[in-house]
């Protein structure tokens, strides 16, 4: 009867938890319903903030995926400078790989530029990417490439120290232990790739060696601070990989365009031989790689420390002695031993990091507009009695 139906209908409304707008909505046995506040739109929990085991995971393997990407875009890089001019290469990879992006978006008819509160980190996100990748060709340029890679692999350091200050990440011993042995793996690699000898600079460079270590160094500091600026979007908004990679793409086709003129006429445009097909293909690899590079590496950003993110695309240079190996069959004790240091100090930092991995504090997303849900509970808004 009646009686029935009604009861049926308090013992729902007493058990039912809504999802509302304004939080959560509970009925006491008083037939009184309060609401919950929610946090404001645009916050997350401090519990969320913190992923998952299989979320760091993720984003572990992301990154070591980035870094594979990257080392078969410096093979094919290399094969496409036999023949091509350094700024065919350039134009060919900024050009292919800022239309794969975009057909990324024109697909999914989403806007590459982002929630308008992120936009200014995003342009930074790109300056500081192409700043850091031009920094490291002046250097390549200037000094012999075992002494620029030496000084550009300081990366690390500078971003465990950055994501400390600026992110509050995690700073222990075993991130220092681990940048030493992965720095000295990258001196050694890059020691054998040129024999023993890093005393001369490249004379077309026509820059003070001295002057050349600082660019390098300067072009580190970017790098790390792409991947503190990275983590900072990517940790505290739900945006995608692309967007982040279509700013670089943008920024890299502005920048190319100012400097094409300044390097006309130089060795820079000159071309080894008659452009083929297989140069073609070559630039469509790089500009593939660099792309599935750049997601990696912005993807796994989302979900692990700056510091560790940077130490594991550093594995780049073991990809490339194992590359070497492969398509060369030139293997020395040396490489073997830098290779192994870097692989140790990886895997340490990694193991540490996903077996010890402290919560931080709450962030706030920044891809909404803030909103205040206030207080709505309330004693009586609604009950069976009131109708």
């Amino acid at each position: 009867g009646a009686s029935g139906v009604y009861h049926m209908r308090r013992t729902w409304e007493q058990q039912a938890v809504a999802t509302h707008p304004f939080g959560s909505i509970r009925m006491d046995s008083h037939g009184v319903i309060s609401a919950t506040p929610a946090e404001p739109a645009g916050k997350e929990s401090a519990t969320a903030s913190v992923s998952p085991p299989r979320q760091r995971t993720r984003g572990v393997l992301a990154s070591l995926g980035a870094a594979l990407s990257f080392a078969l875009a410096a093979l094919l890089v290399k094969f496409c400078a036999t023949g091509l001019s350094t700024l065919d290469v350039l134009w060919g990879r900024a050009i292919l790989q800022t239309s794969f992006v975009g057909v990324i978006f024109l697909v999914r008819q989403e806007s590459p530029w982002g929630p308008r509160p992120l936009r200014c980190w995003l342009c930074l996100r790109g300056l500081l990417g192409v700043g850091s990748i031009i920094g490291y060709f002046i250097g390549i340029i200037a000094l012999p490439l075992a002494d620029s890679i030496s000084i550009y692999s300081v990366k690390p350091v500078f971003a465990a120290l950055l994501g400390a200050c600026a992110l509050g990440e995690s700073l222990r011993c075993i991130h220092g232990i681990a940048t030493g042995l992965s720095l000295l793996g990258c001196v050694l690699v890059a020691q054998d790739h040129t024999g023993h000898g890093s005393s001369k600079a490249h004379s077309d460079g026509g820059l003070n060696p001295s002057i050349a270590a600082c660019v390098l160094l300067l072009a580190a500091l970017l790098a790390a601070s792409t991947s503190i600026v990275t983590r900072r979007i990517m940790s505290r908004s739900s945006v995608r990989p692309e967007v982040p990679v279509w700013y670089f793409c943008v920024v890299d086709l502005v920048v190319l365009a100012v400097l094409t003129p300044v390097l006309a006429g130089t060795h820079f445009a000159e071309r080894k031989a008659d452009p083929g097909w297989g140069y073609a293909f070559g630039l469509i690899g790089v500009a593939a790689f660099s792309v599935v590079g750049q997601q990696g590496f912005t993807y796994g950003l989302r979900y692990i420390p700056s510091a560790l993110s940077t130490l594991l695309v550093q594995t780049e240079t073991v990809d490339a002695f194992l590359l070497q190996v492969i398509f060369y069959g030139k293997v020395r004790l040396q490489s073997a031993v830098g290779a192994a240091l870097i692989c140790l100090a990886t895997c340490a930092l990694a193991a540490s990091e996903l077996g010890a991995y402290a919560p931080h504090e709450a962030v706030q997303r920044e891809d909404m507009p803030q909103e205040d849900a206030g207080s709505v509970g309330t004693r009586g808004i609604c009950s069976p009695r009131s109708g």
